[in-house]
């Protein structure tokens, strides 16, 4: 079986398209280039018919992915989606998504999706469905043993985004500093700007950090909170179903209310000081977060579907 994988220029979906190739099996990867944006929903994806399957990446773009499964079926090809977005999408409501996934071999998706068509009041789930977290590779990812110099990761692309200005905030009326993994911009405490570094630095930077945070408002499952967890650093996350299935008793949840408040519960949190990561919870991290095992069930559901 020859399956296709497409590239993208997002860090974390290639760690998605990387762990789908290295844990392939006997399964042979072809990797494709990614969907386009400003393409017409019609266009062919370069090498989307030199294979058994596609494995389509989904972030967005509905139309161009239900035009894509249509060209599938109709050329005798399997297809499975890896639903990555869906409610912040442009097609927010699971029923704008059952025609692509209705013919799908699998899908699979951190999201509670039998919660959500349950409350969007759509039929029950009549689709292989795999429900699974991401992954981290804690050969790279584990606990260096440094000192925790630095309060919070976090990784927005500007202040305004992914709950840096709360995290900024809230570590300036606390006391302490901001690793900040991603491009340089003011920030009111004191921060380290690192972008474009190896995992392996990356992995450094977590173990020297207090906690991680996870706080986007946007949907994604958080991978720097699981690689942070794995290298001893607190993972804060907003207390929403889908983080709490997958970091419930390893994660400090608190709940997504406007920035005031948001900043008001971190500082609560700095000033009682971090909970240590023990050895059993980065254990548990670890097994709950393997690549392999994660991969290996997903391409079981592709191989039976």
């Amino acid at each position: 079986m020859i399956a296709l994988v497409p590239t993208h220029y997002s860090r974390a979906i290639i760690r998605i398209s990387d762990a789908l190739r290295d844990y392939s099996g006997f399964i042979a990867i072809k990797h494709i280039p990614p969907m386009r944006k400003d393409s017409k929903r019609t266009s062919l994806i370069p090498g989307e018919d030199i294979g058994d399957i596609v494995v389509m990446l989904v972030n967005g773009l509905r139309d161009h992915h239900v035009e894509l499964a249509k060209r599938c079926i109709a050329r005798g090809q399997k297809y499975a989606v890896v639903q990555i977005a869906l409610r912040t999408t442009r097609h927010p409501h699971t029923s704008q998504w059952r025609e692509l996934w209705s013919r799908a071999c699998t899908v699979w998706s951190y999201y509670p999706l039998e919660q959500w068509i349950a409350e969007d009041r759509g039929p029950e789930i009549d689709f292989p469905f795999y429900h699974a977290p991401l992954g981290v590779d804690s050969r790279v990812f584990f606990d260096r043993g440094q000192d925790r110099t630095f309060t919070i990761c976090t990784s927005g692309q500007r202040r305004n985004q992914e709950g840096v200005a709360e995290c900024d905030d809230a570590v300036m009326w606390a006391g302490g500093s901001i690793f900040q993994l991603g491009p340089q911009f003011p920030l009111r405490s004191h921060a380290t700007f690192l972008t474009g570094i190896s995992d392996t630095a990356l992995a450094d930077m977590y173990s020297r950090c207090q906690w991680v945070s996870g706080l986007r408002r946007h949907e994604g499952f958080e991978l720097p909170a699981a690689e942070g967890l794995l290298c001893g650093a607190r993972p804060i996350l907003y207390d929403k179903l889908h983080y709490r299935t997958w970091f419930d008793g390893l994660a400090e949840f608190i709940p997504e209310k406007d920035s005031g408040d948001v900043m008001r519960h971190l500082v609560d949190l700095f000033k009682q000081g971090s909970r240590p990561v023990t050895n059993e919870e980065k254990v548990v991290a670890a097994q709950r977060f393997n690549w392999e095992k994660i991969v290996t069930g997903f391409w079981t559901k592709v191989k039976n579907g």
